[in-house]
């Protein structure tokens, strides 16, 4: 299992050069690679001072690489909107990263959540037909996964995290 985290770069990537440039993309003007190329420069003091913080941190295998996503929460700190972020993966068992973190590269870190304990989610009861009754909706206990989500549909409701 590998840990997912998104470090936002202090200088917003969607400026108007890089909205260029994937346009260029699209009417095969500039190749993928070269805007991949320019990207991963544009991020390059990003990945390094985050790769200073796993190593520090005792992470040995990590890979990085920047991507498009889509923010849209309550947090300050990440921009609304679209934009792009370096993607940081690494295992599970290494230490994370803390949530507070910053840089002079990054403006903070966004963890994205795996849920292994067991909680409560709503899921829609469906009649046999396969369509979903919009207002039958009933909790699930258990780990959430799509075994468990199927389950759950069926009305079988309690699972536990083992």
């Amino acid at each position: 299992m590998q840990r997912c985290v998104y470090a936002i770069p202090t200088t917003l990537l969607r400026s108007s050069e890089m909205i260029q440039l994937e346009n260029y993309v699209q009417e095969s003007k500039v190749t993928p690679a070269d805007f991949l190329k320019k990207l991963q420069d544009a991020v390059c003091d990003t990945k390094k001072e985050i790769a200073k913080h796993l190593v520090d941190l005792g992470v040995s295998t990590f890979s990085m690489a920047p991507v498009k996503r889509n923010y849209a929460f309550e947090r300050s700190d990440i921009p609304a909107g679209e934009n792009y972020m370096v993607k940081i993966d690494y295992l599970f068992k290494d230490t994370t990263l803390p949530v507070d973190l910053k840089g002079e590269s990054f403006r903070s870190i966004l963890l994205k959540l795996v849920h292994q304990e067991p909680f409560i989610f709503l899921v829609p009861q469906t009649d046999y037909s396969g369509r979903e009754e919009a207002k039958t909706w009933f909790p699930c206990r258990g780990p959430f996964d799509s075994q468990t989500f199927n389950n759950c549909r069926r009305g079988e409701k309690e699972f536990s995290a083992n």
